[in-house]
């Protein structure tokens, strides 16, 4: 953010940035994956923070030169998801457009396997970590197989060593579907 005001008078007509939202100088594209400057909105541990965290964060913005017009004044946003769109929203009153990240289709091909012989499955893809709610994921398989269906849950995503993934961890153990 500063580095983009010293060299905003060098007439560039527009910025992108792939960085979160952004409170840059001048008309600019911004791909957000998760609000960076106001977390207040965000679910889970996100959304709650420590003083230490709160100074840190005051800080940084100070340095950013932040504040919600700074962000939201010449820009055009676009989320990675709805739910990501639902919290810039909440945090900058503006529903930005969602584009999806590109996914490489090719190993999601459907197999030849006829349908009655495929597992009947549900896959979460993600980090291990409470905003992408894999709890509740093996919560709701727990419900499924509790009432007859015999669905086997599949996590596939990197596990960040958090209490939250431990947690995670511990449950699929003892599950061994």
């Amino acid at each position: 953010c500063r580095y983009a005001r010293t060299v905003a008078d060098e007439s560039y007509d527009l910025w992108l940035s792939t960085i979160n939202e952004l409170p840059l100088p001048a008309p600019s594209v911004q791909y957000v994956h998760l609000p960076q400057f106001d977390r207040t909105a965000l679910p889970g541990h996100y959304g709650t923070q420590s003083t230490v965290q709160d100074g840190y964060d005051t800080v940084c913005k100070q340095i950013a030169g932040y504040n919600r017009q700074s962000v939201t004044g010449g820009g055009a946003f676009c989320c990675n998801s709805a739910f990501t769109a639902g919290i810039f929203e909440r945090v900058y009153g503006t529903r930005p457009s969602v584009l999806y990240p590109p996914v490489d289709v090719k190993t999601f091909e459907a197999s030849n396997r006829p349908w009655h012989e495929r597992e009947n499955g549900i896959v979460s893809i993600g980090r291990i970590e409470p905003i992408k709610r894999m709890k509740h994921g093996i919560e709701i398989v727990d419900g499924l197989r509790e009432r007859g269906h015999e669905f086997q849950y599949h996590i596939a995503g990197p596990e960040t060593g958090s209490d939250y993934a431990r947690k995670v961890l511990g449950m699929v153990k003892n599950r061994p579907y």
